[in-house]
């Protein structure tokens, strides 16, 4: 009777973006990154974050010391920058690749890295997977790396088409999806809104509702003498559009309503109550699939009584530490190799050294106060317990000394 599911007559079957499929196209991503708000903050929101800060060289549990050297290089060769540009891209379209443009006496970029003849690194790329294709995949089958790329195309700004070995490549592949299906994706992974569009649309949908709510929260209702005879006239539509015009005037011009006497004027009301609670709640949902607190997201403090946002910032930052040592780190490891044997960069790291990344959440002086109270209270317990041990003779002072010393 209603229509239900029927696009010709219920409205919801067409709230969507145009051309929306299961699988979205590299132009709907593009588009939604480039002027939807929301989908774009989304996308960079956490690419950034996971970059934010220094990172550490540990040699074994001692922190190496600062780098002057190591540290110009980071800055003039923009590494933080460009593994942001392309984790952006590796969520947005599933994948990306850092081109390294390395002088290690090689000829041609389809020869091997040789990374104990590398002289410096000239400048770093950044690729999205609409610009790389495999063009050689490794034939031996005794190779680890058998039926993997080997021989990569890359197409620059100008169009221009070059190949490249994968190990001049620091390749980002994407989100975790089935086997057939990356390989249908050319080994490209899953894509952060692919997940969520359908959400972003959908709260979408629930702003520009609200705003016709706004625009109708005072309806008039006109009742014309006559009106269905004049609409059989000829030039009827125009009649009533032209009094319903001058009316709407009127009342922009003096806010005074002039009608027959055998017409009327009503103005209704529309309650908008708890639509600002319809939109936290859309809000709430689209936080929840992208695993960016709304506080972050939207800009607006948590709802609830007794609510902080904490969990939902100890989740965000989880997720960011996810993306540090996922995709972040494992790119560190290998500009920092190749780093430590350019001759001309005079960078000498460990040989077993690890990187380590600065906290994302420092603690206030309230909460770090907080701490160092339970701390002390801890303590004091701890060295109760000792005191009564001791006069009990269980254990010994000397025990309770080389206890504390361990400690």
């Amino acid at each position: 009777m209603i229509g239900k599911g029927d696009r010709h007559y219920d409205p919801y079957t067409r709230f969507n973006f145009n051309g929306f499929s299961e699988k979205p196209s590299t132009n709907e991503l593009k588009n939604l990154f480039m002027y939807n708000g929301i989908a774009n903050k989304i996308i960079t929101v956490p690419a950034y974050e996971a970059v934010r800060g220094d990172f550490c060289v540990m040699d074994g549990d001692n922190k190496l010391v600062e780098d002057n050297a190591l540290q110009s290089i980071v800055e003039d060769l923009k590494i933080q920058e460009v593994i942001a540009t392309a984790i952006t891209w590796d969520r947005l379209f599933g994948g990306a690749a850092i081109l390294m443009l390395v002088d290690d006496g090689s000829e041609e970029l389809t020869e091997p890295l040789q990374i104990e003849k590398v002289n410096t690194i000239e400048e770093l790329k950044v690729f999205e997977p609409g610009d790389i294709n495999i063009m050689k995949c490794c034939e031996d089958s005794k190779d680890k790396r058998y039926n993997m790329p080997e021989i990569y195309t890359l197409i620059n700004d100008y169009g221009f088409s070059f190949d490249v070995h994968y190990s001049r490549l620091i390749v980002f592949n994407g989100d975790v999806i089935p086997n057939d299906e990356r390989m249908a994706r050319n080994g490209w992974g899953g894509t952060v809104l692919e997940k969520i569009r359908m959400d972003i649309a959908n709260y979408g949908v629930t702003l520009r509702n609200s705003l016709m709510a706004l625009e109708r929260m005072s309806q008039g209702v006109l009742k014309l003498e006559g009106m269905t005879s004049i609409l059989s006239m000829p030039e009827g539509d125009d009649m009533i559009r032209k009094r319903m015009n001058l009316i709407d005037m009127a009342r922009s011009i003096d806010n005074t309503i002039v009608v027959d006497n055998e017409d009327s004027y009503e103005l209704h009301n529309l309650s908008l109550s708890n639509v600002d609670k319809i939109i936290e709640e859309y809000q709430t949902a689209l936080a929840a699939v992208s695993s960016i607190p709304v506080t972050v997201l939207f800009g607006r403090s948590p709802g609830g009584l007794q609510s902080t946002g904490q969990s939902d910032l100890e989740n965000f930052y989880n997720m960011i530490d996810r993306i540090r040592h996922g995709k972040y780190k494992p790119a560190l490891q290998i500009l920092l190799e190749v780093i430590n044997n350019a001759r001309d960069l005079h960078v000498v790291l460990p040989d077993n050294y690890t990187i380590e990344f600065k906290p994302l959440w420092s603690p206030s002086e309230k909460e770090q106060a907080e701490t160092n109270k339970l701390n002390a209270e801890s303590n004091k317990i701890k060295a109760d317990t000792a005191n009564i041990y001791c006069s009990s003779g269980a254990i010994d002072s000397q025990e309770i000394r080389a206890t504390l010393a361990n400690k």
